[in-house]
């Protein structure tokens, strides 16, 4: 992508939303550069920009700052060409609130996956599973939440998603098999270019290495030295 001084993401490679500003930065076909942390040792420039530690940052012109994956995505849609949302304020709002719930279930997905043995996997599993058939149920005939467009609340769901399909991978366990719907849309938005485009061919063993340090019981510990 041709870079433009005047935006630069601070990122890390398997965060879920940073990989949200990504894919709007890349639908709306925004110029920027990328500066890329390590989130377990961030080094204090980055903690001087970030009032919350977190990933993703936007840097504007470079001296303003934005964080906040969505407040990012939202700022984007606002000053480019091409929205992303729907015309209609009641949708627009609806959607708003749906991407909130995105953000509850990415975390709440996370808090399964990094669970540490069978117990753990037992405990956390029911929220997430009724996180899913609750998003399940407000689906309609596809192929994308709305229907035929792909649109700002797609690119909410998509990492999700992205890291569903990679502990597939990993650790060869579907859990979207209770969600037939959920595994129609993630088809759709993983074959969509722009998510093709933000998604690194690394991805899944970069997150099998954030599992691992972890001490998740979906990935196996690696070999001693």
């Amino acid at each position: 992508m041709t870079t433009d001084p005047r935006y630069t993401l601070i990122s890390f490679s398997v965060c879920p939303f940073v990989m949200r500003a990504r894919l709007v930065l890349t639908l709306k076909g925004v110029p920027h550069t990328t500066t890329m942390i390590d989130v377990a040792d961030k080094p204090d420039w980055f903690l001087a920009l970030s009032p919350l530690g977190k990933v993703p940052v936007l840097r504007v012109d470079g001296a303003q700052v934005l964080f906040e994956s969505q407040v990012i995505c939202e700022y984007l849609d606002e000053t480019t060409p091409g929205s992303l949302h729907s015309d209609d304020p009641l949708e627009r709002a609806r959607d708003r609130a749906w991407i909130e719930f995105a953000t509850s279930l990415i975390l709440t997905g996370f808090g399964h996956l990094t669970a540490q043995d069978d117990r753990a996997q037992a405990q956390t599993r029911p929220a997430f599973d009724r996180m899913l058939a609750n998003l399940e149920g407000r689906l309609g005939n596809g192929p994308f939440f709305n229907g035929e467009r792909f649109m700002m609340i797609d690119a909410a769901y998509a990492p999700f998603f992205v890291q569903m399909d990679a502990v597939k991978r990993i650790a060869d366990v579907d859990l979207l098999a209770s969600a037939p719907g959920l595994r129609h849309w993630s088809d759709a938005l993983l074959a969509h270019d722009a998510v093709q485009a933000v998604v690194p061919a690394s991805f899944a063993e970069a997150l099998a290495d954030v599992l691992r340090s972890k001490g998740s019981a979906y990935v196996a510990p690696a070999p001693a030295a």
